[in-house]
């Protein structure tokens, strides 16, 4: 009791658990989701996210970009023949993202050999990825079929 009201304060917490708890739990997964681990005493970068059910996912390679919305990750895989992949978080399947030298050779902004090193993910569809370049116009994208 305080100046004879009753105390109702344990009343909010309630309410604040029931109506943002999973937004918070949501919240937490994509800040460990866009953590990054480098790894000092390695010769090569070493990176990972945690899931929903406290499991660590860790990957040897170059981390490119992360989608938070979608929870995707595009990486040079250092496991598998440098290969570029996007790595969808929910279905846990790695998609090839194999850049072509002739989509290449189209672009002025991509005939060099560091194009690929300023990948990110501009959008996503229900079958494609959509892989940009900071140094193109936002018109040249690469699309790339999602794995099943």
């Amino acid at each position: 009791m305080i100046n004879g009201k009753k105390d109702n304060t344990y009343l909010l917490v309630e309410t604040f658990q029931a109506n943002h708890l999973h937004t918070m739990k949501e919240l937490i997964f994509k800040i460990i989701l866009s953590y990054i681990v480098m790894v000092e005493k390695q010769a090569s970068p070493v990176f990972g996210y945690m899931t929903r059910k406290q499991e660590i996912k860790v990957f040897r390679g170059i981390r490119r970009d992360y989608d938070l919305k979608n929870e995707l990750i595009l990486y040079v895989d250092e496991d598998d023949n440098y290969n570029e992949f996007v790595y969808d978080v929910n279905t846990r399947t790695k998609t090839l993202v194999d850049i072509p030298k002739s989509f290449a050779d189209k672009q002025k902004c991509t005939r060099n050999d560091y194009f690929g090193k300023t990948s990110y993910i501009k959008r996503v569809t229900n079958k494609y990825y959509f892989i940009a370049f900071e140094d193109c116009p936002s018109t040249v994208l690469f699309k790339v079929k999602k794995s099943k």
